[in-house]
């Protein structure tokens, strides 16, 4: 009887044994299982957000396509996306746009995987500059659905690396042949406007007449051309005060010397001398007049007017490229366009009528001055006079 209680005993005491080793062989197993599944999630994220020294890094794995990675090339300054596909099927990435530039594609990517996307965006990236940009990625499912994902945070991409060289800039530039529309155009004196395109080599003396060394004083040289003007023979500042009259006249009318004498001191053509030229440069439908820095209008409104359909005409004129700023002149720049040494218009105006200024009359307010061309002196008229003076306007240069 102790015999069996014994055995019995001993039985009880082994399975006690043996089932606390099982435990713990069974613990052991779950806690190895758990350590590799952890690290196959920490080598997998590892693995699709690792980028090079050039890239940023970019947390996309919430998103149906997520953005891991982005790129700019040094050479041509593309931006390079990598999208990783969490959308749970397989997809076809149809179009990635990256700010305003944008590539079509046809890639397959199986859930789960990555992929690189190259956009062609030289001209949005700044060399020396990080530039943030938004990402748009339309893609196609497995059912044939299309979709658009906007990427909800602005991607940033690093053009440090990107350097513009030249050859880059000559690409950019199309040749001067049959691809131009028109083909090769020049440049001209005779307008103001500059439409895009091919130009042939001109020679900026050819496009500005003015540009030769007698206008220039010796001792300065203005693009490549010297200056041969002494100091003594350039028109003095105030030479915009003369009427540009170079002949003298005696009291009967009779055309005399201008050297200086006691008889007649002072006359405008002794003033200024009789090599004093006055000197305008034109565009089609303008002169402007070097001396004041006032641009004219070579023609007029055409017909005459009153004093206030004269000031409207002019406020709304455009001509060769010049939208703004005229107006009609003042009493002090009206007889700018009168040529005192032959009579009537400057040559270049054309038709020669009477012209208002805008300056009224301040003793008789209801009247405007005027510029009889037929003499060439300043008179005043009504404002509302219709049947006498025209309108030609007048604007600053600068």
């Amino acid at each position: 009887m102790k015999f069996a209680e014994r055995e019995s005993s001993e039985l009880v005491s082994n399975f006690r044994g043996q089932g606390t080793i099982e435990y713990l062989v069974i613990i052991a197993i779950v806690v190895v299982i758990a350590l590799v599944v952890v690290g196959l999630l920490v080598s997998q994220m590892d693995s699709s957000q690792g980028v090079s020294g050039s890239s940023f890094k970019i947390g996309g794995l919430t998103q149906s396509i997520g953005v891991t990675e982005s790129l700019v090339s040094p050479a041509d300054g593309n931006f390079a996306v990598r999208l990783l596909n969490n959308s749970g099927d397989t997809i076809t990435v149809s179009n990635v746009k990256v700010g305003d530039a944008n590539a079509s594609f046809s890639e397959d990517m199986a859930q789960g995987g990555s992929k690189f996307f190259t956009v062609n965006a030289g001209s949005v990236c700044e060399e020396g500059k990080v530039v943030s940009s938004s990402v748009v990625i339309t893609y196609v499912t497995s059912d044939g659905l299309t979709k658009k994902m906007v990427y909800p945070a602005q991607v940033l991409f690093d053009c440090t690396p990107y350097t513009i060289a030249q050859a880059n800039l000559a690409d950019q530039c199309p040749s001067c042949g049959s691809s131009c529309s028109g083909g090769a155009q020049s440049l001209s004196a005779d307008s103001v406007d500059v439409n895009a395109g091919c130009y042939t080599a001109t020679d900026l003396n050819v496009v500005d007449s003015d540009l030769v060394g007698s206008n220039i004083l010796t001792g300065y040289t203005i693009f490549g051309v010297a200056g041969s003007a002494s100091a003594g023979s350039s028109v003095p500042l105030y030479a915009n005060l003369g009427s540009g009259q170079t002949s003298c006249w005696d009291v009967g009318g009779s055309v005399i010397s201008c050297s200086t004498s006691t008889t007649y001191p002072g006359m405008d053509g002794n003033v200024y001398g009789a090599s004093y030229t006055h000197v305008w440069s034109s565009t089609t439908n303008t002169m402007l007049d070097l001396n004041t820095g006032l641009r004219w209008q070579k023609a007029d409104n055409g017909s005459a007017v009153t004093w206030q359909a004269a000031l409207q005409y002019c406020s709304t004129l455009s001509l060769d490229g010049y939208t703004s700023g005229w107006r009609l002149p003042t009493f002090s720049e009206i007889s700018g366009m009168y040529n005192f040494q032959s009579g009537g218009c400057i040559t270049g105006f054309s038709p020669c009528n009477h012209y208002w200024s805008s300056t009224s009359v301040p003793s008789y307010p209801s009247n405007a001055y005027y510029l009889y061309t037929d003499y060439g002196y300043i008179n005043s008229v009504n404002k509302n006079y219709v049947n006498l003076n025209s309108a030609r306007c007048v604007r600053f240069e600068n």
